[in-house]
């Protein structure tokens, strides 16, 4: 069954199917336009710089000597940069592992603790009726 939308045009999908999904003509201009508005505003919006501190910039290195160097430089700094952050890692993860360690003996503790005062508890006597609460006087 065809069914008409808010601007009167008929619309080719029968009911019950996705219809409101269809891309139509407006619905494409209406996307073009948002698109263009977009990339209207988009150069206004300065980019983010992805630099990373300490970096040479070997785009401005003269000759291929020089631009070799600078990129030797670079990964030299950048294999520092890794090693160091790499050792910091390594120094947290030991230092929660530890905490781990720490924690689970203090839960072993804690159960031995628990399994003892349970043992001091006596039993309630299997022969005594429930109590029942005192009737509420009028």
């Amino acid at each position: 069954m065809a069914t008409k939308d808010r601007r009167g045009r008929m619309d080719r999908a029968p009911a019950g199917s996705a219809a409101k999904h269809i891309v139509t003509p407006s619905r494409m201009r209406g996307a073009a336009l948002l698109l263009a508005a977009a990339l209207l505003v988009a150069p206004a919006v300065p980019a983010a710089a992805q630099d990373i501190a300490g970096l040479e910039d070997c785009a401005q290195a003269r000759g291929p000597d020089k631009k070799i160097g600078c990129l030797q430089s670079n990964v030299e700094f950048l294999h520092k940069l890794i090693k160091t952050n790499d050792t910091a890692a390594q120094a947290k993860l030991s230092a929660a592992n530890l905490k781990i360690g720490e924690l689970q003996a203090q839960i072993e503790r804690l159960k031995t603790a628990l399994d003892q005062l349970e043992k001091k508890i006596p039993p309630p006597p299997a022969s005594a009726p429930p109590a029942t609460p005192p009737a509420a006087r009028p």
